[in-house]
């Protein structure tokens, strides 16, 4: 059993960290990502980031967003970003690792 927490956890630290290293254009919780750019696309498939990101939000420790914008004004779809109560938790992960 605790293979699998850590595992989890080691998806919950890989993706909130993409999150958290995002461009922060618009300010830390106010920068989304499209789950193209989440995770490695050789080890992760979208439907595996898909699963965490959902989990993630379920926590609080991410936020989905529709109707996103590029600075263009290029409609960009939808994505995810890092809650304050998600960089705590990325915080205290990467202290444990």
């Amino acid at each position: 059993m605790s293979g699998v927490i850590e595992a989890r956890r080691a998806l919950h630290r890989a993706i909130l960290a993409d999150l958290d290293n995002s461009s922060h254009a618009f300010g830390r919780y106010e920068t989304f990502s499209h789950l193209r750019v989440l995770g490695d696309p050789q080890l992760l498939s979208r439907d595996i980031v898909r699963a965490i990101c959902r989990d993630l939000t379920n926590r609080g420790f991410a936020r989905y967003q529709r109707g996103l914008f590029t600075e263009d004004g290029i409609p960009a779809g939808s994505g995810y970003g890092i809650t304050r109560r998600g960089l705590a938790y990325l915080i205290a992960l990467e202290e444990v690792s």
